[in-house]
């Protein structure tokens, strides 16, 4: 595959693209040995390269039909390597993030935002669980909404807590008369509870973040 990229003139530019990610894919599966369990998804990568350079490299290719299976072929082989490695654990953690998130997001955005706002991620998360369990790049994309969204309500309650610390008084008799259906007491205790899950959530949404860069390249298309 790597030499019939180097001399295909269609690909143009995209050629020391290609082969360098090629080149470290060759050294990423030089360094493992591919376990009895994995045998079949191996050979089916194998099948699919060889079929990939039978039938694609013609002259009278589309360059971009090309250019678009190679990278759909190079996802493959880099999520495979991330099984045949055993990474894949990584990305049980990266769920649990993921559903601690979504959880707090749509706990605390109604009372900070509006409960629109998290109506809006309902869709989002659980196409993005579904997603994360069938391992599609569609759903691991879908899943950083949520980041997004953790990051936009924890800094908004972050700012609430600051004003908190500032006018306790003023704030509780704001978020009282908001919440007035939920009683002085329950009040009492969200407006204390609510600002620390914020603190929380932002915590939790870094390190959901992060994880999701971990993860990155063992979604497939």
């Amino acid at each position: 595959l790597n030499i019939k990229i180097k001399h295909f003139d269609l690909l143009q530019n995209k050629r020391d693209k290609f082969c360098k990610k090629l080149d470290q894919i060759k050294a990423d599966y030089q360094s493992i040995t591919i376990d009895e369990q994995y045998q079949e998804v191996y050979d089916s990568l194998v099948n699919k390269g060889n079929a990939l350079v039978e039938n694609y490299f013609r002259p009278s290719m589309n360059a971009k039909t090309l250019s678009d299976t190679i990278n759909r072929y190079l996802t493959y082989l880099t999520a495979a390597y991330g099984d045949f490695s055993g990474q894949t654990s990584k990305i049980t953690g990266f769920y649990r993030y993921f559903l601690l998130c979504s959880i707090l997001v749509l706990l605390l955005s109604p009372f900070i935002l509006s409960p629109i706002f998290a109506l809006v991620f309902l869709l989002p998360i659980f196409l993005a669980t579904r997603g994360i369990k069938q391992r599609s790049k569609t759903g691991y994309i879908l899943s950083l909404t949520v980041g997004a969204a953790g990051l936009i309500t924890s800094a908004m309650w972050i700012k609430y807590l600051f004003y908190l610390i500032l006018d306790y008084a003023t704030m509780f008799q704001n978020f009282i008369t908001v919440n007035a259906a939920l009683g002085q007491t329950l009040c009492q205790i969200l407006i204390i509870a609510l600002p620390v899950l914020g603190v929380v959530l932002f915590v939790l949404t870094i390190l959901f973040l992060f994880r999701a860069y971990k993860v990155k390249d063992l979604f497939v298309a």
